[in-house]
């Protein structure tokens, strides 16, 4: 991540970009996250997850309705205004957050780390970055569309045209599909779970990759 990935995202949330009741987008919001937390909250409790590194934590919008089961919980996010309003709304003795550029900068270390629908914004350098420090975490779990899907004008109501391409470059802040186990990224990890988001005329299909660590007890 380079200044300028903070510049955009920055700008993102401070015009809330992404629309949707979150500032974090549409795929934040309680109501299109309840499958996911589900899923979340039954790993932290079943693999006795006991701290949590939450890359691009947004605006905490779904986060704050997770059972975190007392784990000691860190959110990454690259937007200072973000991280300072949710140090004041949310931070607790067990709840962190910090500001900083998860590709550049060494991250905590956790049991458990999260990426939810980050990385479908980031550019490839950045992301093969980001995956190149998974020796720290045990386990990590990954959110990203696989599809995306936009309805047809008034004359075609009933068709849902494909829209945007599959793991190709882009700039900080911007958008494509993700498939993580595909190449340039071939990321060891199995799907765990996919769901469906709608939101006015889009439709996404969302993939849950889980990493597990084979050389980390």
């Amino acid at each position: 991540m380079t200044d300028s990935t903070k510049s955009n995202f920055t700008t993102i949330y401070d015009k809330h970009t992404w629309l949707g009741q979150s500032m974090s987008g549409p795929g934040s919001d309680a109501n299109r996250t309840a499958v996911f937390r589900t899923y979340l909250e039954e790993f932290i409790r079943d693999k006795g997850i006991r701290s949590v590194v939450d890359l691009g934590c947004g605006d905490w919008s779904y986060s704050r309705l997770v059972d975190w089961g007392g784990t000691n919980y860190t959110g990454i996010d690259v937007v200072e205004s973000v991280i300072e309003r949710n140090r004041t709304q949310y931070g607790s003795e067990r709840v962190s957050f910090s500001c900083l550029n998860a590709a550049t900068t060494d991250l905590p270390a956790a049991d458990l780390l999260i990426a939810k629908e980050v990385l479908q914004h980031l550019p490839n350098a950045d992301i093969l970055a980001i995956l190149s420090k998974l020796g720290a975490y045990k386990y990590a779990i990954f959110v990203n569309d696989i599809t995306h899907h936009l309805r047809g004008g008034w004359k075609q109501l009933w068709q849902w045209k494909s829209i945007c391409s599959t793991n190709a470059d882009i700039e900080a802040g911007g958008y494509r599909l993700l498939r993580l186990t595909e190449p340039p990224f071939s990321l060891n990890a199995t799907r765990v779970l996919i769901y469906d988001n709608r939101y006015k005329e889009r439709r996404w299909c969302k993939e849950v990759l889980l990493f597990v660590n084979t050389t980390k007890k």
